[in-house]
């Protein structure tokens, strides 16, 4: 069984994102803030070219991602981080928002802080789809300023489509209905 994340496209799907939001180019992210706002993240990525590159397949499994799996999984709000500490946030399930939603108010807050300086995203396999941590690190030398790590589990390919699929069996099934 195969890790949404543990291949050659994962690896640079992360390396792209973490660039993306490193030094100088959070101010780029800074000016395109509204687009958070009116855009999932999917939109987000395919507007400014944070996609992989190497043909239609990764790209394909990164819109599934961002938009089926993270976009598709229930999970409560969860409170903004707190400058310079660490929050744990529990496991996804049922609430009224989804693990993308979410991962955006926390980017969207980072980006809104002139002190956090850089925005690192962790991807680790688990039994759930969720946003586990916030994290602010401090940056040496410079007062008050910050890089946010979040942590993002995800889980294992044959689960993510076994899920996929139930919701697609559920969504024709309401169809028929109608």
């Amino acid at each position: 069984m195969g890790m949404l994340f543990n291949t050659p496209a994962t690896r640079e799907m992360t390396d792209k994102v973490n660039f993306e939001f490193s030094g100088g180019k959070l101010t780029s992210w800074r000016a395109r803030l509204g687009d958070f706002g009116s855009m999932n993240l999917h939109g987000v990525a395919h507007k400014w070219g944070v996609v992989p590159g190497g043909g239609n397949g990764p790209k394909a499994r990164w819109k599934y991602w961002l938009d089926n799996i993270l976009g598709g999984t229930a999970c409560s709000p969860l409170t903004p981080y707190p400058v310079m500490g660490i929050i744990q946030y529990p496991p996804s399930g049922s609430g009224t928002s989804n693990v993308g939603h979410e991962l955006k108010r926390l980017i969207i807050q980072a980006l809104g802080d002139m002190n956090c300086k850089e925005i690192i995203m962790v991807v680790q396999p688990d039994y759930s789809v969720r946003v586990s941590q916030a994290e602010t690190i401090p940056v040496a030398g410079m007062s008050g300023a910050y890089s946010l790590a979040l942590t993002v589990c995800t889980i294992e390919i044959p689960s993510s489509v076994a899920a996929a699929t139930k919701r697609a069996k559920k969504k024709a099934a309401k169809k028929r209905k109608a």
